[in-house]
């Protein structure tokens, strides 16, 4: 079936992503890795056909502890002055 144009290059650059866990190739174990192997996967999708974003003036991590352990939240923002937008 036909796809669109545009989205080509996207499905192109996931097809030449090496196997993660349960796919027979590469098995990230640990949150580098893991990391390592998702920013590589967005540069060669979505990068490929887009302009990447303005660097961000500041980023923040947060720990959140939440039941059974806790999760990381980061924070990007595009400037430090004046009231920010926020999304969810």
């Amino acid at each position: 079936m036909p796809v669109h144009p545009g989205i080509q290059p996207i499905i192109d650059a996931m097809r030449s992503m090496p196997a993660t866990e349960g796919g027979g190739g590469t098995k990230p174990t640990d949150v580098v890795q893991r990391r390592t192997a998702m920013d590589a996967m967005t540069a060669n999708t979505f990068l490929s056909v887009s302009a990447e974003g303005p660097r961000m003036a500041k980023e923040i991590t947060h720990i959140i502890a939440v039941d059974g352990g806790e999760i990381r939240v980061r924070g990007y923002f595009p400037r430090t002055d004046g009231i920010l937008p926020a999304y969810l």
